[in-house]
């Protein structure tokens, strides 16, 4: 029973570095996949739907095919905005489900209107918003028998995790990495968001990770 047990987590760290190869791939491939005109249209487009719904309180219908076919890949983002390198507002997608630029448009719109941390973004901050836009690879199942194999396999400052029990979840950015550095404390704080006690500990307990690609406006 013990070497099939041995056997089993053997294939799933051998899966997982499989992943992380294939992530790495990916992340090279991303990089390369958008153009210095690409990001800034991100960028444009991620302001111009908080400008949008700052002044006039409500939204157009955006046309998707002036965009290159790259923005037009299914893919996944965070928009995270921050007023005097504070946090502002963050509302993103953990999976791909729409082209990237809608998702960019819709995810920025909703963090400066609808993060429930924080009143909505006033037309008269827009010139101190900054924008970082941080797009997803895919999730990465963590495989693991305890919390302390789990927090062996989290990577800081480049893994952003999610970690799900029953219904509660949450997740962390990579750039989270920056204020908590100590693996530890970064589950600890990510169990508290997610509504569960920073001590609990639960074999029932899920744990994925992802990387991103940072594009952002310039200070």
């Amino acid at each position: 029973m013990v070497h099939s047990v041995s056997i089993n987590n053997s294939d799933s760290f051998l899966q997982q570095e499989r992943q992380l190869q294939a992530q790495q791939l990916f992340n090279d491939q991303l990089a390369m996949t958008f153009s210095p005109h690409d990001k800034e249209t991100l960028l444009l487009q991620a302001r111009k739907s908080i400008q949008e719904i700052c002044q006039n309180h409500s939204y157009s219908v955006c046309d998707l095919s002036p965009f290159s076919s790259q923005l037009q890949q299914p893919m996944a983002c965070f928009v995270t905005l921050t007023k005097n390198q504070r946090l502002r507002g963050c509302i993103g997608s953990l999976s791909a489900h729409q082209p990237l630029i809608q998702d960019v448009i819709c995810n920025a719109r909703a963090a400066a209107s609808r993060d429930s941390r924080f009143n909505s973004v006033t037309e008269d901050e827009l010139d101190n918003i900054h924008i970082e836009i941080s797009i997803l690879s895919p999730i990465q199942v963590i495989t693991f028998n305890n919390e302390e194999e789990m927090l062996e396999q989290i990577r800081p400052g480049i893994d952003g995790i999610v970690l799900e029990y029953g219904q509660n979840h949450a997740t962390f950015l990579p750039l989270v990495w920056q204020q908590i550095n100590n693996k530890e404390d970064f589950i600890r704080e990510l169990k508290i968001k997610a509504g569960i006690e920073s001590d609990f500990w639960s074999d029932k307990m899920h744990v994925s990770r992802y990387q991103t690609l940072i594009i952002e406006e310039d200070e």
